[in-house]
């Protein structure tokens, strides 16, 4: 199906006081454990793959590695290469950001480009694409004044 909003998340890097707790590396990773718990709440009640709601059956049937291949994912910063990696393996279908991340070096296309046909990494969308392209280039205007601001010792 088109146009569902799946489940979203959050950066929690400080709440972790960690580095990798991006937004994406955690999306991906709850949409794999909420299949599980469906499968497991299913078939704990004794429900064969038939019953209930044809959306959640079908997961029964799905090898892993294609359950989020016609997943689209939309985030605010270009993605970094870990949150890349994990999407290329999840078989991510596309990843669409608001806002291009300098510091990241395009890594998405560069796995896109580079990985086989049979595994492909998602290919990723500026909003741009899209018709969204001033709001974007409004947002890395404002990030690269921030940047400057820090720089000099401004802050916030």
């Amino acid at each position: 199906q088109t146009g569902h909003v799946l489940d979203f998340q959050f950066n929690h890097n400080q709440c972790f006081h960690s580095t990798v707790e991006h937004a994406e590396s955690r999306l991906m990773r709850r949409l794999f454990q909420v299949n599980d718990v469906v499968l497991h709440h299913r078939n704990s009640l004794g429900a064969p793959d038939s019953d209930g709601d044809p959306e959640l059956s079908r997961y029964r049937r799905v090898k892993y590695s294609k359950l989020q291949r016609n997943v689209t994912m939309y985030t605010s910063l270009e993605s970094c290469a870990q949150c890349s990696g994990i999407m290329a393996l999840a078989r991510l279908q596309d990843v669409f950001f608001l806002q291009p991340d300098r510091g990241m070096y395009c890594i998405g296309n560069i796995m896109h480009n580079a990985s086989p046909s049979f595994m492909k990494a998602p290919r990723p969308h500026s909003i741009a694409e899209i018709g969204l392209g001033g709001l974007g280039d409004e947002l890395d205007q404002a990030f690269a004044d921030f940047e400057e601001r820090m720089a000099v010792g401004e802050g916030l």
